[in-house]
């Protein structure tokens, strides 16, 4: 999706007078973000530049009020009224260099405003989309902005000052899951799409997606705080998805031991959890089953009772060591991978894959594409998985 935003976001005359004075030197500026609730919604906007979708944002004027930029930029870029309630959060933005070599470094101030009236359309070119959303279906977004929207939704009077030196930090809130837990796992999932972008330690030591995005360590954490199972469930996706990623460019990807190091050491006192570290780093070590093998509903018994203990597999990388064997519903069965051997499709044999001798494999192939791989070619290779019950299955 991203090669089809290519508009260039148009730059404030005073910036461009400033530019003729100083080139391509670090300006420093300030913006504001709006974001406008209306009960249970929020308004939203799809950049024209990035195709992202965020609250409404704006260079503050000079000699403008940030919440009178909050107030012009909502009717500016999606036709609407608002009246700003409440200044709920100050950071600074990391300074970024834009493709024509300018350098900025960002001053925002997010506010909290109220939805008064207009009906919410593409009001100018910085827009290509505009909409409401419920604040329990968000659309893909960053780590930055979903914060953003966190501090408004979730605001108790205290305006969060993002860890600025010699402020107390904000103090811990109960209620840091004003975004439902399945959310997190679907931004992961979204943001994983862009996985083919970074090198495979990039991706484990710093949460990259290809460039500036959501932050792995931001969303573990927060997820953590929620409820320890939440962070259990979206790193064991995370891994999944980073496995693809990593076998579709033929490179090895990192361990659970490398990919919790990074979320350990990168974690930032920003992240709205006031966690524990080390203790999520063992929960982590202790929960997180580096690879998921979705098993049918059928062969749960026959798992359950040791008597069924190897699983065909065709483009789904699985590697020896530990494993968490799914059924449809929620139970997790935690298993050990003793091997992984490849054969092929067109030579396979019941001895190969663990079958009982004169297991017609004419049949069997069949029956492997009917069930599960419709479009598996004749010269596939298959993985034939050996595994071994490794605990008790836990609900």
């Amino acid at each position: 999706m991203r090669g089809c935003y290519r508009a260039r976001m148009p730059t404030p005359d005073f910036i461009l007078r400033l530019r003729e004075h100083v080139g391509h030197d670090l300006l420093w500026l300030a913006g504001a973000t709006a974001v406008i609730l209306d009960d249970d919604r929020v308004l939203l906007v799809r950049r024209a530049d990035t195709g992202a979708w965020t609250p409404v944002t704006g260079i503050v004027d000079p000699g403008e009020h940030p919440a009178t930029t909050a107030v012009r930029e909502a009717l500016e870029e999606a036709g609407v009224v608002v009246e700003v309630e409440a200044l709920v959060r100050v950071h600074v933005i990391p300074p970024r260099t834009y493709v024509n070599g300018d350098s900025a470094h960002y001053l925002d101030h997010v506010l909290r405003c109220r939805y008064v009236s207009g009906d919410a359309h593409v009001a100018d070119e910085e827009s290509v989309d505009v909409g409401w959303f419920s604040l329990d279906a968000l659309p893909p977004m960053s780590d930055r902005m979903l914060a953003r929207i966190d501090a408004a939704v979730s605001f108790d009077g205290t305006v969060d000052l993002d860890g600025a030196e010699g402020v107390a930090s904000p103090r811990a809130r109960d209620d840091v899951a004003t975004i439902p837990r399945d959310h997190y796992r679907q931004l992961l999932l979204a943001a994983g799409q862009d996985l083919a972008g970074a090198s495979a330690i990039e991706i484990a030591t710093t949460g990259a997606f290809g460039g500036p995005g959501p932050s792995t360590t931001m969303l573990v954490a927060d997820a953590f705080a929620v409820e320890p199972v939440a962070a259990t469930e979206l790193v064991e996706a995370y891994l999944e998805t980073l496995r693809h990623r990593c076998a579709e460019r033929g490179v090895s990807a990192p361990s659970l031991d490398d990919v919790v190091s990074g979320i350990a050491r990168d974690h930032h006192p920003r992240c709205h959890a006031r966690i524990d570290v080390d203790a999520l780093a063992e929960h982590l070590r202790a929960t997180v089953a580096p690879q998921t093998i979705a098993m049918h509903p059928r062969h749960r018994a026959a798992v359950l009772d040791g008597s069924k203990t190897v699983t065909v597999r065709w483009r789904e990388p699985i590697a020896p060591g530990p494993a968490t064997l799914t059924f449809d519903g929620d139970e997790r069965v935690r298993v050990r991978v003793r091997s992984v051997e490849r054969v092929a499709l067109a030579g396979v044999s019941p001895a190969a894959v663990h079958a009982e001798p004169g297991t017609d494999m004419r049949e069997y192939v069949d029956l492997l594409r009917s069930r599960y791989y419709p479009g598996m070619p004749v010269d596939a290779i298959l993985d034939v998985v050996v595994f071994a019950l490794d605990a008790e299955p836990s609900p």
